[in-house]
């Protein structure tokens, strides 16, 4: 991840990390903090979800959602008719079924073995909050 620092500013990556070229280098995925220090006080302070495979945490997130809410047999379900069932459970709007992004990128990296960028992990994480009570993968405060 690419950084600029102001003079006498530097940072510290927590629990690790370094710096190398201008660059924030994470060598695990998790939460991780960025605290930037000028003299001896923190001038900021930013958590960081570092995620290895994108389409990976989609499937654990759709599936620790539906785990959560008490599905059974989703892998026998289409994700259709999981989603009909969460509806009928009252944990989302039946309406959105069709138009959940989440359902559409969790079937597309499921059946279709799509390649997942930043954008379309950050779509999925936004579309979760349609699921009322969902569990959504990130740094705690």
């Amino acid at each position: 991840m690419p950084f600029t620092v102001s003079n006498g500013a530097y940072p510290e990556l927590h629990p690790e990390g370094e710096v190398v070229d201008n660059a924030l280098v994470f060598h695990s995925p998790g939460c991780h903090e960025i605290r930037v220090r000028v003299g001896n006080d923190i001038a900021e302070s930013h958590k960081i979800l570092i995620v290895e495979d994108y389409g990976q945490d989609i499937m654990s997130a759709f599936r620790a959602n539906m785990a959560m809410h008490g599905l059974e047999g989703i892998e026998n379900k289409t994700p259709r008719e999981v989603c009909m069932e969460l509806a009928g459970r009252g944990l989302m709007s039946e309406a959105s079924c069709e138009s959940w992004v989440s359902l559409r990128v969790f079937e597309a990296v499921r059946y279709g073995h799509v390649d997942v960028d930043r954008r379309l992990y950050e779509d999925f994480i936004r579309g979760l909050t349609k699921l009322r009570d969902a569990l959504v993968m990130g740094c705690p405060a």
